[in-house]
């Protein structure tokens, strides 16, 4: 998961528990992970507990994998990864402003965000053609770009 674009809440807690198996944690432990107050995480761990997506034990919870906690935990970040996925060309201007501009450095995050090689290289292009036509008119003509 890239860190360019930050997690709602409710989907950096449900991804850490996805990831971390059946790890137990109290709503203090869950609270420092994801750094927010423990009445916020404790309304969002009662809900995926409704959901039965979350397991409670006592004052721990925990993510025990079964098809249907599977499905509802895939669901809901499926959900979100396309309600949060930013333009291509914002991804690329994120990317490209807080580097140094190395291509190849800018095609592995590209790909890293999720592009398949033929896309990044496309959407380089692109936008590497849009910056030379608006802001270098005099290389443009120069070199001959449409």
């Amino acid at each position: 998961m890239s860190s360019t674009f930050e997690l709602p809440l409710p989907v950096k807690i449900l991804r850490f528990f996805t990831d971390n198996g059946s790890k137990r944690l109290t709503i203090g432990e869950v609270a420092s992970i994801v750094e927010a107050s423990e009445e916020g995480i404790q309304r969002i761990l009662e809900g995926l507990v409704k959901r039965d997506i979350l397991v409670r034990e006592g004052e721990s919870y925990y993510y025990e994998e079964t098809p249907q906690s599977r499905e509802l935990a895939d669901k809901v970040l499926q959900v979100y990864e396309k309600a949060r996925k930013p333009p291509k060309e914002d991804i690329f201007k994120e990317l490209a402003s807080n580097m140094k501009v190395n291509p190849y450095s800018l095609e592995k995050r590209l790909i890293e965000e999720g592009f398949s090689p033929e896309e990044a290289e496309e959407l380089m292009i692109k936008e590497l053609d849009k910056l030379v036509s608006e802001k270098m008119p005099r290389f443009k003509a120069l070199h001959g770009y449409k």
